[in-house]
């Protein structure tokens, strides 16, 4: 009688589905001790074993008596290689196991998507990598059925493509309101391919002539802000009110903290804290409380299948500007919890810089690899400043 092997791979998504889902089983990461420190699956929560697969013969006994015989295995590495390799080997000692292909390297590309719910005549899509925390979004109007995609990234470009079909949306611009540092932006790309303007309102790189993007019901525009960032503050307000309802913030304000001053593009970090301490002072003087926050970043464990990361500007005020600090409190924290610039930063700017260049040489493979790594862009709040 033929017998059919059980495949030892499973896509990412399967992995996905597994959390979501709420299903019990071991995630089991064989990469070395430092590249798991440097970045991990964090998505929803879930903190994976580390266990590098030296291990499985530097001292077997101890390796295997950390996982439970009786739960599936599903196991992670960079490329899909050493996962596959530990996982031959548990399968032999009698493990239901299984290895993620392509590793983190695969995963770094998958998405979730999320609604939020601001205004009946508006839809409004958050798509999020689930371990990469790099967040983009679809905002349409029901009335006209018109979108315009804003903060898209590279490796997000079609889920960006399947959600505006699914929805039979017409994309009438693609917006960046900054240059990325830790990953690579999917503007370029799509103006492209669905041939949409694409507005950047950066310094570096001309917008189209008009500064207004009229949406149905409604206007995105750009808070005129300090000149010298290459970053923006995009409005979304109605237009028989004129009543923002929402901000995109790009990578200067998180729901969950502030911008990293080093990364704004004027001369030097005091001048960027400088300039981040009167984008915030505008913002929580300008725009009404109720006005919710859309960020370019959040943390992969605060990610929840369904649910969008978002808050309104009231409760991000509360948690970082009361009291208010001075400037002088506000630098100094920031440069006392500044974290790593992410990875490969300087190849990013380069590549966001000039993507016709090279997009055109580099397959997505290299380009997951070159975004490998926590994003790094939020200095959140643990204390006041």
């Amino acid at each position: 009688m033929l017998s059919i092997e059980e495949p030892l791979e499973v896509g990412p998504e399967t992995l996905k589905h597994k959390i979501d889902s709420g299903e019990e089983f071991v995630l089991l990461d064989v990469r070395t001790p430092w590249e798991y420190d440097a970045w991990s699956i964090n998505y929803a929560g879930v903190e994976p074993l580390l266990l590098p697969v030296q291990d499985l013969f530097s001292q077997p006994e101890a390796a295997l008596e950390r996982i439970p015989l009786n739960k599936e295995v599903l196991i992670v590495c960079a490329h899909g290689n050493r996962s596959l390799f530990a996982t031959q080997i548990l399968t032999s000692l009698g493990y239901r196991a299984k290895s993620v292909r392509g590793g983190m390297n695969l995963l770094n590309a998958l998405c979730d998507t999320a609604e939020i719910n601001i205004d009946s005549e508006l839809v409004i899509l958050q798509i999020r990598r689930i371990v990469k925390g790099c967040v983009g979004y679809i905002l349409a109007s029901r009335e006209t059925g018109e979108a315009v995609i804003v903060d898209p990234q590279h490796l997000a470009h079609t889920s960006c493509l399947e959600e505006t079909k699914r929805l039979g949306l017409r994309v009438v611009a693609v917006v960046e309101t900054h240059r990325p540092l830790d990953h690579i932006s999917g503007g370029h790309r799509l103006s492209e391919t669905l041939k949409a303007p694409l507005y950047t309102f950066s310094p570096a790189q001309p917008a189209p002539d008009t500064r207004i993007i009229r949406l149905g019901s409604y206007t995105l525009e750009p808070a005129a802000l300090n000149q010298n960032l290459n970053s923006a503050i995009l409005v979304v307000s109605k237009r028989s009110s004129k009543a923002p309802v929402a901000v995109f913030t790009g990578d200067l304000l998180f729901t969950d903290g502030y911008a990293r001053p080093d990364a704004l593009g004027a001369a030097n970090v005091e001048e960027q804290a400088k300039a981040l301490y009167q984008v915030y002072d505008w913002l929580f003087e300008n725009i009404p409380a109720e006005a919710v926050v859309l960020p370019s970043h959040c943390a992969p464990q605060n990610i929840r299948k369904g649910t969008p990361i978002q808050a309104t500007l009231g409760e991000i005020k509360s948690r970082l500007w009361s009291p208010k600090p001075r400037p002088d409190e506000l630098l100094d924290f920031l440069l006392k919890h500044l974290p790593p610039k992410p990875a490969n930063h300087e190849l990013i700017a380069q590549i966001n810089t000039h993507p016709q260049k090279y997009l055109a040489i580099a397959d997505e493979r290299q380009l997951r690899d070159i975004e490998s790594g926590q994003n790094n862009m939020t200095i959140r709040k643990h204390k006041s400043p």
